[in-house]
C-alpha cells in the first residue's frame, strides 16, 4: 500500500466516512506493516489535539464567522501533507540504512567432521557464486552419507550426530531438511526454535534434546530425550502435538501421530572413532547369552543365545579368550534380535574360524553368520534378499549375497583362520554389488556362480531372520544347517572396511582407529 493511500484511509477513519471494505484494508496493513502503524499512531495523536482545540473553541462567544470547521479542515490538510513528507523521510531513511546494514548471518552455515571410514558427497547450491572451502555447508548445500557418521555444528550452537545412510540439506541457519537418516540433536539455551523437517514431519525445538528417524520407505519417528518439541505431520490429517521428555511418536499413513515406546538408545550422541560396529567376543556371558560390545545404537538387540541348547557346553578355548563350539546339532545356533544391514548398504564381516569339516553336498553347508529373508530354498531369484558368509563345498569360503563368491583356499584344515568379507555399495542405485574376500589378512581370489547380481537384503519382512551365528538361513519350515567347528571374534561393521583395517583386525583383533578429520571454518 502506498503512503498516500494509507493516509487517505486514516483520514476517512477519523472523519467517520470509511467503508467496511476500506476498514478491513487498513486493519490488515496496520497488522503487517510496522511503519504504517507508526504513521497511524502519529496521526491519531494530532487528531486528538485538534478535537480538544475544537471543543474549546465551541464555547467562545465570537459568533461572527464560524472558523472551527475551516481551521479543522486546514489543519487536516496540513497534517496530511506533513505526514506524507514524514513518511517519505522514513522510507528514504530505511532505504539508506538497508544499504549499510550487515545481516547478522550473511552466510548461514554449519561445519561438520566425520568418523574414520565415512564416505560422503557434499554438493552446494549451483546459484551461489561462492563455494565454501572444506567441510562446510551453506544454505542449499546437500550432504549425503553412504556409510559412517557425521557431527554437525551450527552457528547457533546446535549440534547433531547423523548416522548413515543419510541425506540432508541445510535450508537456513536454523533449519535442516533430513531426507533420510538417524539423527540426534542437542539445542542449547538461546537456540530454541531450531527446526528439523523430514518427508513427513515438521519438528520445532522448544529447548531440548531429541532424535529423528527419517526413512523414505518407512514412517518417520521423533523421540524426545530432554525438554520439549512441537511436531506436526505433513500428511492428510496434519496432526500436531507438543512432546516432552520420554515421549515418542511415529507418523502413520494418513498423518496421525501414533505413540511408540521411547528408544533413546537408537541414536549416537557422540562421534565414534570407527565405523559403527558390533562385536561378539564370546568372552562375556549374562542371562544365558553371549553379550556383544561395540558402538552401534542397536547394541542392546545383539545378545546371542542358543536357540534350543544350553550355552555352557558351547564355550571352548578361542583364538582370543573364549570361542563358541558347534557340533552340527540343531538348536545350537545363536540367535539375536538384531535386524542386520538392509538393502544394498555396505557392510563388512570378520571372524576367526577353526574346522576340519568339508561339506560334500549342498545340504551340509552351514553359515558362519547371516540374516535376511529367504525367498526360496530351491530356486534362484532375481535378487538376493539374504546375506550369509559360509564354509562351502570342500571347505572353501562362500559368500551368498548377489552372485555366490567362492574362495580358493581350503579352510577345513583344523587350524585357526581369519576370514573377512566386505560388500561394497553399488555404483548406481539399481546396479550390481561387489564383494571382496580376505583370508588371514590378504585378499582372496574368488570366482562367482549363479546369475544373481543384485544384493537387496530384506530385513523387515515378517519372515526375515535376524542376525544368526553358526547356522544357515532357510524358509521357516526348513530346519537350519548348523556349523561344525569353532567361531571366535565375530565383527559386524556397518560400512565397507579398507584393506588396512582388515589387516589390523587380523593382527590385533581391533578395528583400526584413526583421528577424526576436522572441519575448517
Amino acid at each position: 500500500m502506498t503512503t498516500e493511500c494509507l493516509v487517505n484511509l486514516i483520514q476517512d477513519l477519523t472523519e467517520g466516512i470509511i467503508t467496511p471494505a476500506d476498514l478491513q484494508r487498513l486493519e490488515a496493513e496496520l497488522m503487517q506493516n510496522p511503519e504504517a502503524m507508526q504513521v497511524y499512531l502519529a496521526w491519531m495523536d494530532l487528531d486528538n489535539l485538534l478535537q480538544i482545540e475544537t471543543s474549546v473553541r465551541k464555547h467562545a462567544r465570537t459568533q461572527v464567522i464560524p472558523m472551527e470547521r475551516i481551521i479543522h479542515r486546514q489543519r487536516r490538510k496540513m497534517l496530511r501533507t506533513a505526514s506524507l513528507a514524514a513518511a517519505a523521510l522514513v522510507i528514504i531513511g530505511l532505504a539508506i540504512l538497508a544499504l549499510f546494514h550487515i545481516p547478522e548471518n550473511p552466510d548461514s552455515s554449519l561445519t561438520f567432521r566425520t568418523s574414520p571410514g565415512t564416505h560422503f558427497t557434499l554438493t552446494h547450491d549451483a546459484s551461489d557464486e561462492t563455494t565454501p572451502a572444506g567441510m562446510v555447508m551453506k544454505e542449499g548445500s546437500r550432504l549425503s552419507l553412504s556409510q559412517g557418521t557425521v557431527e554437525l555444528t551450527f552457528e547457533s550452537g546446535v549440534s547433531s550426530i547423523v548416522m548413515a545412510p543419510a541425506e540432508m540439506t541445510l535450508q537456513s541457519g536454523n533449519k535442516l531438511k533430513l531426507n533420510h537418516g538417524s539423527a540426534w540433536f542437542h539445542v542449547p539455551e538461546g537456540a530454541e526454535g531450531f527446526q528439523v523437517s523430514t518427508q513427513d514431519l515438521e519438528i520445532i525445538d522448544l529447548g531440548t534434546e531429541f532424535g529423528v528417524h527419517a526413512d523414505p520407505d518407512n514412517y518417520d519417528e521423533v523421540h524426545v530425550l530432554k525438554g520439549k518439541v512441537k511436531v506436526t505431520t505433513k500428511r492428510v490429517r496434519k496432526e500436531s502435538a507438543i512432546l516432552s521428555l520420554g515421549e515418542s511418536r511415529r507418523i502413520d499413513s494418513i498423518g496421525r501421530l501414533k505413540e511408540i515406546p521411547p528408544a533413546p538408545e537408537t541414536f549416537l550422541t557422540s562421534l565414534p572413532d570407527t565405523l559403527p560396529y558390533i562385536h561378539w567376543s564370546f568372552d562375556k556371558v549374562e542371562n544365558d547369552a553371549f553379550q556383544a560390545q561395540g558402538n552401534h545404537p542397536d547394541l542392546e538387540l545383539s545378545s546371542a543365545r542358543p536357540k534350543q541348547a544350553d550355552l555352557q557346553p558351547l564355550i571352548s578355548k578361542g583364538r582370543f579368550g573364549s570361542a563358541v563350539h558347534f557340533t552340527g546339532v540343531k538348536g545350537q545356533q545363536l540367535q539375536t534380535q538384531l535386524p542386520g544391514i538392509a538393502g544394498a548398504e555396505p557392510r563388512s564381516v570378520a571372524c576367526w574360524i577353526r574346522t576340519d569339516y568339508a561339506p560334500d553336498k549342498g545340504t551340509d553347508i552351514a553359515s558362519l553368520i547371516g540374516w535376511g529373508y529367504c525367498q526360496s530354498d530351491s530356486k534362484d531369484t532375481p535378487e538376493n534378499t539374504i546375506w550369509t558368509l559360509k564354509i562351502g563345498l570342500g571347505g572353501y569360503p562362500l559368500i551368498v549375497g548377489g552372485p555366490h563368491y567362492v574362495g580358493t583356499t581350503n579352510l577345513a584344515d583344523g587350524q585357526w583362520h581369519h576370514l573377512a568379507c566386505v560388500m561394497h555399495p553399488p555404483e548406481t542405485k539399481d546396479g550390481p554389488t561387489r564383494h571382496t574376500l580376505y583370508i588371514d589378512g590378504k585378499i582372496e581370489s574368488t570366482s562367482t556362480t549363479f546369475n544373481t547380481e543384485r544384493t537387496r537384503t530384506l530385513t523387515d519382512h515378517p519372515l526375515s531372520t535376524r542376525v544368526r551365528i553358526g547356522a544357515s538361513i532357510h524358509r521357516p519350515d526348513t530346519p537350519p544347517i548348523v556349523f561344525r567347528g569353532d567361531i571366535d571374534e565375530v565383527y559386524l561393521f556397518y560400512g565397507a572396511l579398507d584393506e588396512a583395517t582388515i589387516l589390523n583386525l587380523y593382527q590385533s583383533n581391533r578395528p583400526l582407529v584413526a583421528p577424526n578429520p576436522l572441519s575448517t571454518k
